[in-house]
């Protein structure tokens, strides 16, 4: 124990030089736009705050009066430096570009469309299925910004329910924005005509994962849950889509 401590508090300025590394990495971290970087950062940041306090006790305990007083002054300005600190989080990952999408592949042998330039209350302009042929299609729909969606479906003989999308990665399967999309996506329905109707989002739904100009695959599945029934997938399509940016 006591080499332990002579090696991190022996001379008395080495946790001092530790604590004002970490803090200069604080000021480097917005040029390295990676989140476990800016944790990584925070975390040595808050190891050098303890070093150094412990280093104050030490210094005290042998009585050396300057270089404790010292020490204490540099881990005052630590403890100052917290409510900026806060702030800085906040205000990085709130501009911290999102990488999800940047080194993904569009899969060229599947099929795959783009989104409709329609906005709230779209219809599909090939509305001649039959409900013999197809009873469920739907389309998805740019809204405002990319990232930012809508979309209709064509349901023929349905009892009441909810439709809800859910989306995923295609070449990773990854669930995209899992946590908000369902409620979002939230259409009630009911149709117990043998003729399709058009049912449509008055609100839009936003896919988080992604940038900007970092277009990718998605699958996005309709789902229904009857007013008393287990949910069931009523059809699928494939989506060149972007995530929104922050």
């Amino acid at each position: 124990m006591k080499k332990v401590i002579s090696f991190l508090f022996k001379p008395w300025w080495k946790p001092l030089v530790c604590f004002a590394i970490t803090f200069l990495l604080l000021f480097i971290n917005p040029f390295i736009p990676y989140e476990t970087t800016l944790n990584i950062t925070l975390l040595l940041f808050f190891l050098g705050l303890l070093l150094i306090f412990i280093s104050v006790i030490v210094l005290l305990v042998n009585k050396k009066w300057k270089h404790a007083f010292i020490n204490f002054m540099a881990f005052m300005l630590g403890i100052f430096f917290i409510p900026i600190l806060s702030l800085y989080v906040f205000f990085y990952l709130q501009n911290m570009p999102d990488n999800y999408a940047n080194n993904l592949e569009i899969p060229k042998n599947i099929e795959i469309e783009k989104p409709q330039n329609e906005n709230f209350s779209p219809t599909l302009k090939d509305t001649v299925y039959t409900f013999d042929k197809r009873i469920c299609d739907f389309n998805i729909h740019n809204g405002m910004q990319p990232g930012i969606y809508s979309y209709n479906v064509l349901l023929g003989n349905i009892e009441k329910g909810t439709i809800y999308l859910k989306a995923y990665e295609i070449t990773h399967n990854d669930s995209l924005s899992a946590e908000s999309l369902k409620q979002s996506s939230s259409i009630i329905v009911e149709n117990h005509s043998n003729s399709l109707k058009n049912f449509y989002m008055t609100d839009d739904f936003t896919i988080y994962e992604g940038d900007w100009g970092y277009p990718y695959a998605a699958r996005f599945e309709v789902w229904f849950k009857p007013e008393n029934g287990t949910e069931r997938k009523l059809t699928e399509k494939n989506y060149i889509i972007e995530g929104w940016q922050r």
